[in-house]
């Protein structure tokens, strides 16, 4: 099956901090507690973010190669049946492709839908 060539970590302001600080992050703790770093492909990152990020709060989304997360990351059955991405080792600061600020709308939505169109390969 094909994969796409990114898939994203959704992490909060103080999240990226210690990830920029540590130069890895080691998961939230939702990550912690299931044993692997949820990650999403870009068509379900929009879903991720409707289902677990539903504050005003900024949030950093993090587009991740998935090529370079090879040797860890595993595509598992999960929410709806759909498989996930999910990455059983630290991420490192050199798996991180870009990274984007974003700010929820007025109506506590993130659209993220110009960043995932504009990097669709």
């Amino acid at each position: 099956m094909q994969r796409d060539i990114h898939v994203y970590k959704v992490l909060t302001l103080a999240e990226w901090a210690e990830f920029e600080s540590n130069q890895n992050f080691t998961g939230s703790v939702l990550d912690k507690k299931d044993g692997f770093i949820h990650i999403s492909a870009g068509a379900q990152l929009q879903e991720t973010l409707d289902k677990y990020y539903k504050t005003s709060e900024d949030i950093v989304l993090v587009a991740l190669k998935t090529e370079a997360l090879s040797d860890h990351i595993k595509w598992e059955v999960s929410r709806g049946g759909e498989e996930f991405p999910h990455y059983y080792a630290p991420l490192q600061m050199n798996h991180v492709d870009w990274h984007e600020r974003i700010a929820a709308n007025a109506h506590g939505r993130y659209d993220i839908s110009d960043f995932i169109n504009a990097t669709q390969d």
